[in-house]
């Protein structure tokens, strides 16, 4: 019995022994499991939280490009109304310029300067070539009179005509 005891005083010894050199280790173990769930966890909500930050990114670059889009197509409606406005400018001056040949045309007219091409010819405005002689010499004094008025134009008569009664037609 003796021996028995022995043995069995033995082998509770050595599972003592087993027990407390494996127990650490499995509780080392554990810990380890443990840590690694927690690594995990975090690392699946810093995922997360990366996705989500891209997916905002995204979202604000496409805003920007529809804003940019936006801004695109305004500077080319822009450049359409600017377009649009030198056309009309144009148009207005060509309107100027068509205005001033008319009265210059009408200045002409009634200093008696275009009837040759309105197809007033002088015998038509005169009479007969008979009796030219004195017409003409008045017809040119006349003429070179306005001439000389259309040349002492008051500012801001764009017409070049000179209303009888005013000062210029006096001074003539």
């Amino acid at each position: 019995m003796s021996t028995v005891i022995i043995v069995l005083i033995l082998v509770v010894v050595l599972v003592l022994v087993a027990v407390l050199v494996v127990l650490p280790r499995l509780r080392a173990a554990q810990e380890h499991k443990r840590l690694q769930s927690k690594r995990q966890e975090v690392a699946g909500r810093q995922h997360a939280e990366a996705d989500e930050k891209v997916a905002r990114a995204e979202e604000i670059e496409r805003s920007a490009e529809a804003d940019r889009a936006e801004v695109e197509l305004a500077e080319r409606q822009a450049e359409a109304r600017r377009a649009e406005v030198d056309m009309a400018e144009r148009k207005a001056e060509a309107a100027r310029a068509e205005a001033n040949v008319s009265r210059s045309a009408a200045a002409r007219t009634e200093q008696g300067l275009a009837d040759d091409e309105i197809g007033l010819g002088r015998e038509a405005a005169h009479g007969d070539d008979r009796n030219l002689g004195e017409r003409e010499v008045v017809e040119e004094r006349t003429v070179e009179h306005r001439d000389a008025v259309s040349d002492d134009r008051v500012p801001g008569d764009r017409g070049g005509s000179v209303e009888p009664g005013t000062e210029q037609d006096r001074r003539i």
